[in-house]
Protein backbone atom coordinates (compact mmCIF):
# COMPACT_ATOMS: atom_id res chain seq x y z
CA UNK A 1 0.00 0.00 0.00
CA UNK A 2 1.49 3.37 -0.93
CA UNK A 3 1.67 6.55 1.92
CA UNK A 4 -0.76 8.10 -0.02
CA UNK A 5 -2.76 5.21 0.30
CA UNK A 6 -2.66 4.97 3.77
CA UNK A 7 -3.40 8.40 4.68
CA UNK A 8 -6.49 8.25 3.00
CA UNK A 9 -7.14 5.29 4.66
CA UNK A 10 -6.25 6.56 8.25
CA UNK A 11 -8.20 10.06 6.35
CA UNK A 12 -11.71 7.88 6.34
CA UNK A 13 -10.86 6.03 9.81
CA UNK A 14 -10.97 9.71 11.50
CA UNK A 15 -13.64 10.44 9.18
CA UNK A 16 -16.05 7.17 9.99
CA UNK A 17 -14.96 7.38 13.67
CA UNK A 18 -15.98 11.07 13.97
CA UNK A 19 -19.40 10.51 12.09
CA UNK A 20 -20.23 7.88 14.81
CA UNK A 21 -19.48 10.57 17.40
CA UNK A 22 -21.45 12.80 16.20
CA UNK A 23 -24.28 10.31 15.51
CA UNK A 24 -24.42 8.51 19.36
CA UNK A 25 -24.14 12.66 20.56
CA UNK A 26 -27.62 13.16 18.53
CA UNK A 27 -29.20 10.27 21.23
CA UNK A 28 -30.22 11.77 24.98
CA UNK A 29 -27.86 10.80 27.87
CA UNK A 30 -30.82 8.07 28.72
CA UNK A 31 -31.09 6.72 25.36
CA UNK A 32 -27.10 6.68 25.23
CA UNK A 33 -27.24 4.40 28.61
CA UNK A 34 -29.81 2.02 27.02
CA UNK A 35 -27.92 1.38 23.81
CA UNK A 36 -24.49 0.82 26.10
CA UNK A 37 -26.63 -1.59 27.86
CA UNK A 38 -28.06 -3.60 24.71
CA UNK A 39 -24.36 -3.71 23.93
CA UNK A 40 -23.10 -4.78 26.89
CA UNK A 41 -25.84 -7.85 26.88
CA UNK A 42 -25.07 -8.54 22.97
CA UNK A 43 -21.39 -8.99 24.24
CA UNK A 44 -22.03 -11.52 27.44
CA UNK A 45 -24.40 -13.75 25.05
CA UNK A 46 -20.85 -14.31 23.05
CA UNK A 47 -19.98 -16.75 26.33
CA UNK A 48 -22.97 -19.28 25.15
CA UNK A 49 -21.18 -19.97 21.82
CA UNK A 50 -17.80 -20.59 23.35
CA UNK A 51 -19.73 -23.05 26.48
CA UNK A 52 -21.08 -24.91 23.31
CA UNK A 53 -17.96 -25.46 21.24
CA UNK A 54 -16.19 -26.64 24.16
CA UNK A 55 -18.68 -29.19 25.01
CA UNK A 56 -19.07 -30.30 21.22
CA UNK A 57 -15.26 -30.38 21.49
CA UNK A 58 -15.42 -32.50 24.77
CA UNK A 59 -18.07 -35.08 22.98
CA UNK A 60 -15.48 -35.53 19.53
CA UNK A 61 -12.86 -36.46 22.13
CA UNK A 62 -15.03 -38.80 23.95
CA UNK A 63 -16.83 -40.56 20.69
CA UNK A 64 -13.40 -41.14 19.28
CA UNK A 65 -11.87 -43.22 22.34
CA UNK A 66 -15.20 -44.74 23.55
CA UNK A 67 -14.21 -47.97 22.04
CA UNK A 68 -10.83 -48.36 23.97
CA UNK A 69 -11.99 -46.15 26.49
CA UNK A 70 -8.50 -43.96 26.04
CA UNK A 71 -8.58 -39.82 25.94
CA UNK A 72 -6.62 -37.64 26.23
CA UNK A 73 -5.04 -36.93 29.92
CA UNK A 74 -6.78 -33.96 30.69
CA UNK A 75 -10.23 -35.72 29.50
CA UNK A 76 -9.18 -38.25 31.70
CA UNK A 77 -8.78 -35.55 34.41
CA UNK A 78 -12.13 -34.30 34.13
CA UNK A 79 -14.18 -37.37 34.17
CA UNK A 80 -12.38 -38.76 37.61
CA UNK A 81 -13.98 -35.24 38.64
CA UNK A 82 -16.93 -36.15 37.76
CA UNK A 83 -19.91 -38.75 39.05
CA UNK A 84 -19.51 -40.20 35.50
CA UNK A 85 -16.05 -41.74 35.15
CA UNK A 86 -17.43 -45.06 35.26
CA UNK A 87 -20.97 -44.27 33.06
CA UNK A 88 -21.02 -45.51 29.29
CA UNK A 89 -19.06 -42.62 26.88
CA UNK A 90 -21.78 -42.84 24.58
CA UNK A 91 -24.31 -41.41 27.05
CA UNK A 92 -22.38 -39.04 27.93
CA UNK A 93 -21.84 -37.44 24.34
CA UNK A 94 -25.79 -37.47 23.58
CA UNK A 95 -25.93 -35.22 26.94
CA UNK A 96 -23.32 -33.21 26.28
CA UNK A 97 -24.60 -32.99 22.81
CA UNK A 98 -28.31 -31.85 24.16
CA UNK A 99 -26.28 -29.44 26.18
CA UNK A 100 -24.69 -27.61 23.37
CA UNK A 101 -27.66 -28.06 21.78
CA UNK A 102 -29.61 -25.95 23.90
CA UNK A 103 -26.47 -23.43 24.49
CA UNK A 104 -26.63 -22.28 20.83
CA UNK A 105 -30.40 -22.00 20.38
CA UNK A 106 -30.61 -20.38 23.51
CA UNK A 107 -27.78 -17.92 22.16
CA UNK A 108 -29.48 -17.62 18.73
CA UNK A 109 -33.06 -16.87 20.05
CA UNK A 110 -31.46 -14.59 22.78
CA UNK A 111 -29.66 -12.63 19.81
CA UNK A 112 -32.58 -11.97 17.46
CA UNK A 113 -34.28 -11.04 21.11
CA UNK A 114 -31.99 -8.32 21.65
CA UNK A 115 -30.93 -7.53 18.10
CA UNK A 116 -34.87 -6.75 17.91
CA UNK A 117 -35.33 -4.77 20.65
CA UNK A 118 -32.23 -2.86 19.59
CA UNK A 119 -33.66 -1.79 16.11
CA UNK A 120 -36.91 -1.07 17.12
CA UNK A 121 -35.01 1.28 20.00
CA UNK A 122 -32.88 2.63 16.86
CA UNK A 123 -36.60 3.22 14.59
CA UNK A 124 -38.28 5.38 17.61
CA UNK A 125 -35.05 7.60 18.07
CA UNK A 126 -35.14 8.05 14.46
CA UNK A 127 -38.86 9.33 14.51
CA UNK A 128 -37.40 11.26 17.55
CA UNK A 129 -34.57 12.88 15.87
CA UNK A 130 -36.03 13.84 12.66
CA UNK A 131 -39.15 15.54 14.33
CA UNK A 132 -36.42 17.63 16.75
CA UNK A 133 -34.16 18.73 13.60
CA UNK A 134 -37.51 19.79 11.72
CA UNK A 135 -38.63 21.47 15.18
CA UNK A 136 -35.44 23.35 15.38
CA UNK A 137 -35.22 24.50 11.37
CA UNK A 138 -38.94 25.29 11.03
CA UNK A 139 -38.29 27.64 14.48
CA UNK A 140 -35.63 29.81 12.60
CA UNK A 141 -36.33 33.04 10.41
CA UNK A 142 -37.19 32.77 6.63
CA UNK A 143 -32.96 33.39 5.65
CA UNK A 144 -32.09 30.54 7.70
CA UNK A 145 -34.89 28.08 5.78
CA UNK A 146 -34.30 29.68 2.56
CA UNK A 147 -30.43 28.98 2.62
CA UNK A 148 -31.11 25.27 2.52
CA UNK A 149 -32.90 23.42 -1.09
CA UNK A 150 -35.95 21.68 -0.03
CA UNK A 151 -34.57 18.29 -1.65
CA UNK A 152 -31.39 18.98 0.66
CA UNK A 153 -34.00 19.95 3.55
CA UNK A 154 -36.55 16.46 2.63
CA UNK A 155 -33.42 14.57 2.72
CA UNK A 156 -31.95 15.32 5.39
CA UNK A 157 -34.71 14.92 7.81
CA UNK A 158 -35.63 11.49 5.99
CA UNK A 159 -33.39 9.60 4.56
CA UNK A 160 -30.48 11.20 6.18
CA UNK A 161 -31.99 10.37 9.40
CA UNK A 162 -32.51 6.91 8.53
CA UNK A 163 -28.68 6.04 7.69
CA UNK A 164 -28.08 8.11 10.99
CA UNK A 165 -29.46 5.93 13.23
CA UNK A 166 -30.27 2.39 11.54
CA UNK A 167 -27.16 2.55 9.07
CA UNK A 168 -24.73 4.08 11.58
CA UNK A 169 -25.97 3.43 15.11
CA UNK A 170 -27.28 0.30 14.53
CA UNK A 171 -24.12 -1.28 12.76
CA UNK A 172 -22.33 -0.38 15.94
CA UNK A 173 -24.29 -2.44 17.76
CA UNK A 174 -24.20 -5.38 15.13
CA UNK A 175 -19.60 -4.47 14.99
CA UNK A 176 -19.93 -5.02 18.98
CA UNK A 177 -21.88 -8.09 19.17
CA UNK A 178 -20.07 -9.86 15.99
CA UNK A 179 -16.24 -8.65 18.03
CA UNK A 180 -17.34 -9.85 21.37
CA UNK A 181 -18.01 -13.54 19.66
CA UNK A 182 -14.99 -13.42 17.96
CA UNK A 183 -12.95 -12.34 20.57
CA UNK A 184 -14.35 -14.90 23.21
CA UNK A 185 -14.09 -17.77 20.78
CA UNK A 186 -10.51 -17.02 20.16
CA UNK A 187 -9.43 -16.74 23.77
CA UNK A 188 -11.07 -20.22 24.38
CA UNK A 189 -9.72 -21.95 21.42
CA UNK A 190 -6.58 -21.10 22.98
CA UNK A 191 -6.97 -23.57 25.61
CA UNK A 192 -7.80 -26.20 22.99
CA UNK A 193 -5.02 -25.68 21.01
CA UNK A 194 -2.53 -22.31 20.69
CA UNK A 195 -0.87 -23.12 17.46
CA UNK A 196 -4.03 -23.58 15.53
CA UNK A 197 -5.85 -20.79 16.89
CA UNK A 198 -2.83 -18.36 15.80
CA UNK A 199 -3.21 -19.90 12.77
CA UNK A 200 -7.08 -19.24 12.72
CA UNK A 201 -6.39 -16.00 13.66
CA UNK A 202 -3.98 -14.98 11.26
CA UNK A 203 -5.76 -16.59 8.46
CA UNK A 204 -9.05 -15.32 8.85
CA UNK A 205 -7.90 -12.00 10.03
CA UNK A 206 -5.84 -10.81 6.87
CA UNK A 207 -8.49 -12.31 4.81
CA UNK A 208 -11.33 -10.11 6.74
CA UNK A 209 -8.77 -6.82 6.68
CA UNK A 210 -7.31 -6.72 3.27
CA UNK A 211 -10.90 -7.60 1.94
CA UNK A 212 -12.37 -4.59 4.25
CA UNK A 213 -9.30 -2.43 3.18
CA UNK A 214 -10.06 -3.15 -0.18
CA UNK A 215 -13.93 -2.55 -0.17
CA UNK A 216 -14.19 0.45 2.53
CA UNK A 217 -13.30 3.16 1.26
CA UNK A 218 -14.46 2.49 -2.22
CA UNK A 219 -17.92 2.16 -0.24
CA UNK A 220 -17.68 5.13 1.66
CA UNK A 221 -17.20 6.71 -2.07
CA UNK A 222 -20.20 5.30 -3.18
CA UNK A 223 -22.45 5.90 -0.16
CA UNK A 224 -21.77 9.83 -0.84
CA UNK A 225 -22.21 9.32 -4.92
CA UNK A 226 -25.82 7.31 -3.71
CA UNK A 227 -26.86 10.55 -1.87
CA UNK A 228 -25.59 12.92 -4.16
CA UNK A 229 -27.67 11.01 -7.49
CA UNK A 230 -30.58 10.79 -5.09
CA UNK A 231 -30.67 14.57 -4.49
CA UNK A 232 -30.15 15.42 -7.96
CA UNK A 233 -32.87 13.30 -9.12
CA UNK A 234 -35.27 14.58 -6.75
CA UNK A 235 -34.48 18.16 -8.04
CA UNK A 236 -34.32 17.52 -11.21
CA UNK A 237 -37.82 16.19 -11.22
CA UNK A 238 -39.45 18.70 -8.84
CA UNK A 239 -38.19 21.70 -11.21
CA UNK A 240 -40.07 19.81 -14.07
CA UNK A 241 -43.11 19.51 -12.55
CA UNK A 242 -42.71 23.01 -11.35
CA UNK A 243 -42.28 24.95 -14.29
CA UNK A 244 -43.66 22.46 -16.38
CA UNK A 245 -45.82 24.60 -18.20
CA UNK A 246 -43.13 26.87 -18.86
CA UNK A 247 -40.72 23.84 -19.79
CA UNK A 248 -43.67 22.91 -22.52
CA UNK A 249 -44.51 25.94 -23.81
CA UNK A 250 -40.54 26.56 -24.67
CA UNK A 251 -39.97 23.01 -25.76
CA UNK A 252 -37.67 22.14 -23.38
CA UNK A 253 -38.73 18.83 -22.44
CA UNK A 254 -37.02 16.75 -23.72
CA UNK A 255 -34.31 18.44 -22.20
CA UNK A 256 -35.15 17.81 -18.91
CA UNK A 257 -36.39 14.16 -19.35
CA UNK A 258 -32.51 13.46 -20.68
CA UNK A 259 -31.06 15.11 -17.59
CA UNK A 260 -33.52 13.00 -15.45
CA UNK A 261 -32.93 9.99 -17.11
CA UNK A 262 -29.16 10.16 -16.58
CA UNK A 263 -29.41 10.86 -13.46
CA UNK A 264 -31.24 8.04 -12.67
CA UNK A 265 -28.68 5.58 -14.90
CA UNK A 266 -25.84 6.94 -12.60
CA UNK A 267 -28.33 6.03 -9.65
CA UNK A 268 -28.96 2.96 -10.68
CA UNK A 269 -25.20 2.19 -11.50
CA UNK A 270 -24.09 2.88 -8.17
CA UNK A 271 -26.77 1.03 -6.32
CA UNK A 272 -25.89 -2.11 -8.45
CA UNK A 273 -21.94 -1.78 -7.41
CA UNK A 274 -23.16 -1.07 -3.82
CA UNK A 275 -25.38 -4.58 -3.87
CA UNK A 276 -22.36 -6.84 -5.70
CA UNK A 277 -19.88 -4.90 -2.76
CA UNK A 278 -22.29 -6.38 -0.38
CA UNK A 279 -22.08 -9.79 -1.86
CA UNK A 280 -18.23 -10.36 -2.07
CA UNK A 281 -17.48 -10.70 1.15
CA UNK A 282 -19.75 -13.77 1.04
CA UNK A 283 -17.69 -15.63 -1.20
CA UNK A 284 -14.13 -14.44 -0.30
CA UNK A 285 -14.60 -15.98 3.12
CA UNK A 286 -16.46 -19.54 1.37
CA UNK A 287 -12.91 -19.80 -0.34
CA UNK A 288 -10.95 -19.23 2.68
CA UNK A 289 -13.11 -21.83 4.92
CA UNK A 290 -12.27 -24.53 2.41
CA UNK A 291 -8.33 -23.50 1.91
CA UNK A 292 -8.14 -23.21 5.67
CA UNK A 293 -9.70 -26.14 6.43
CA UNK A 294 -7.89 -28.65 4.21
CA UNK A 295 -4.90 -26.98 5.93
CA UNK A 296 -5.93 -27.65 9.61
CA UNK A 297 -7.33 -31.33 8.65
CA UNK A 298 -4.17 -32.16 7.25
CA UNK A 299 -1.99 -30.18 9.84
CA UNK A 300 -3.78 -32.15 12.97
CA UNK A 301 -4.36 -36.02 11.18
CA UNK A 302 -0.06 -35.28 10.25
CA UNK A 303 0.90 -34.21 13.54
CA UNK A 304 -1.62 -35.97 16.67
CA UNK A 305 -2.79 -38.75 17.89
CA UNK A 306 -6.42 -39.78 16.58
CA UNK A 307 -8.33 -38.97 19.53
CA UNK A 308 -6.91 -35.50 19.96
CA UNK A 309 -6.46 -34.27 16.20
CA UNK A 310 -10.54 -35.24 15.98
CA UNK A 311 -11.13 -33.24 19.01
CA UNK A 312 -9.44 -30.56 18.02
CA UNK A 313 -10.62 -30.78 14.44
CA UNK A 314 -13.77 -31.05 15.58
CA UNK A 315 -13.63 -27.68 17.96
CA UNK A 316 -12.33 -26.04 15.44
CA UNK A 317 -14.41 -26.59 12.65
CA UNK A 318 -17.56 -25.94 14.87
CA UNK A 319 -15.59 -22.82 16.14
CA UNK A 320 -15.26 -21.78 12.21
CA UNK A 321 -18.70 -22.47 11.10
CA UNK A 322 -19.61 -19.42 13.89
CA UNK A 323 -16.52 -17.59 13.24
CA UNK A 324 -17.06 -17.31 9.42
CA UNK A 325 -20.51 -15.94 9.30
CA UNK A 326 -19.47 -13.61 12.21
CA UNK A 327 -17.10 -11.99 9.80
CA UNK A 328 -19.25 -11.88 7.05
CA UNK A 329 -21.73 -9.97 9.88
CA UNK A 330 -18.76 -8.41 10.60
CA UNK A 331 -18.03 -7.28 7.63
CA UNK A 332 -21.15 -6.54 6.34
CA UNK A 333 -21.91 -3.99 9.28
CA UNK A 334 -18.41 -2.11 8.57
CA UNK A 335 -19.38 -1.41 4.84
CA UNK A 336 -22.65 -0.63 5.64
CA UNK A 337 -21.44 1.95 7.94
CA UNK A 338 -19.09 3.14 5.50
CA UNK A 339 -21.90 2.99 2.92
CA UNK A 340 -24.50 5.20 5.15
CA UNK A 341 -21.67 7.94 6.35
CA UNK A 342 -21.66 9.71 2.75
CA UNK A 343 -25.92 9.83 3.58
CA UNK A 344 -25.85 10.82 7.08
CA UNK A 345 -23.99 13.08 6.63
CA UNK A 346 -26.52 15.28 4.93
CA UNK A 347 -28.37 15.05 8.38
CA UNK A 348 -25.35 15.89 10.76
CA UNK A 349 -24.81 18.55 8.42
CA UNK A 350 -28.01 20.09 9.44
CA UNK A 351 -27.68 19.63 12.88
CA UNK A 352 -24.17 21.76 13.01
CA UNK A 353 -25.94 24.25 10.93
CA UNK A 354 -28.93 24.67 13.22
CA UNK A 355 -26.19 24.49 16.42
CA UNK A 356 -24.22 27.64 14.94
CA UNK A 357 -27.12 29.38 14.47
CA UNK A 358 -28.74 28.50 17.41
CA UNK A 359 -25.47 29.94 19.46
CA UNK A 360 -25.57 33.47 17.57
CA UNK A 361 -26.64 35.99 20.39
CA UNK A 362 -28.03 38.42 17.28
CA UNK A 363 -31.09 36.02 17.48
CA UNK A 364 -33.35 36.00 19.92
CA UNK A 365 -34.68 32.17 20.62
CA UNK A 366 -37.53 33.63 22.38
CA UNK A 367 -38.92 35.01 19.02
CA UNK A 368 -39.01 31.99 17.15
CA UNK A 369 -41.42 30.31 19.15
CA UNK A 370 -44.10 33.79 19.39
CA UNK A 371 -47.20 33.13 18.09
CA UNK A 372 -50.13 35.04 17.27
CA UNK A 373 -52.24 34.10 20.51
CA UNK A 374 -49.19 35.50 22.86
CA UNK A 375 -49.10 38.57 20.75
CA UNK A 376 -52.95 38.81 21.20
CA UNK A 377 -52.46 38.08 24.93
CA UNK A 378 -49.81 40.58 25.84
CA UNK A 379 -51.15 43.36 23.87
CA UNK A 380 -54.48 43.28 25.98
CA UNK A 381 -52.71 42.79 29.13
CA UNK A 382 -50.49 45.61 28.98
CA UNK A 383 -52.24 48.19 26.68
CA UNK A 384 -56.57 47.74 27.62
CA UNK A 385 -58.52 49.24 24.74
CA UNK A 386 -55.78 49.08 21.58
CA UNK A 387 -56.71 48.82 18.53
CA UNK A 388 -53.72 47.88 16.03
CA UNK A 389 -53.41 48.40 12.28
CA UNK A 390 -50.44 48.04 10.73
CA UNK A 391 -49.54 50.57 7.82
CA UNK A 392 -46.48 50.01 4.94
CA UNK A 393 -45.47 52.62 2.95
CA UNK A 394 -43.40 52.42 0.04
CA UNK A 395 -41.72 49.06 1.40
CA UNK A 396 -38.58 48.00 -0.54
CA UNK A 397 -36.92 44.58 0.20
CA UNK A 398 -34.00 42.21 -1.84
CA UNK A 399 -32.80 38.87 0.03
CA UNK A 400 -29.35 38.26 0.85
CA UNK A 401 -27.05 37.70 -2.56
CA UNK A 402 -29.70 38.81 -4.94
CA UNK A 403 -29.41 41.51 -7.23
CA UNK A 404 -33.51 41.90 -8.18
CA UNK A 405 -35.66 43.32 -5.50
CA UNK A 406 -38.36 41.03 -3.90
CA UNK A 407 -40.64 44.18 -2.94
CA UNK A 408 -40.53 47.29 -4.26
CA UNK A 409 -42.45 50.30 -3.32
CA UNK A 410 -44.87 48.37 -2.29
CA UNK A 411 -47.69 49.89 0.72
CA UNK A 412 -50.20 47.83 2.78
CA UNK A 413 -53.21 48.03 5.18
CA UNK A 414 -53.34 45.33 7.99
CA UNK A 415 -56.08 45.64 10.33
CA UNK A 416 -56.24 44.50 13.78
CA UNK A 417 -56.82 40.70 13.82
CA UNK A 418 -56.41 40.58 10.29
CA UNK A 419 -53.35 38.85 8.52
CA UNK A 420 -51.57 39.50 5.19
CA UNK A 421 -49.62 36.50 2.98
Amino acid sequence: MTSQAATEGAVDERGTIQTLKESVGLLSVRDRRRLLILMVVQALLALLDLAAIALIGLMAMLASGAATRTYPAWVESLLRRTPWADADPYRIVLVLGAVAAILLLTKTLTTFWVTRRSFRFLANRQAMISGGLAQRLLTRPLLDVRALSSQDISYSLTNGVNALTMGVIGQLVVLVSEISLLIALGVGLVFVDATVTVFTVVFFGVVGLVTQRRMGRRASRLGSRFTGAQVASYQSLQELLAAYREVTVSGRRETYITSFQRLRWDYAKVQGEMYLMAQTSKYVFEVALVVGGVILVSSQVLTKEVSAAVGVIAVFLVATSRIVPSLLRLQGAALTMRTSEGMALTALQLSRNLVRAEADPSISHETASVTLERVAQGLNDRFHGFIGTVECESVAFSYPGSSAGALEDVSVSVPAGGSLA
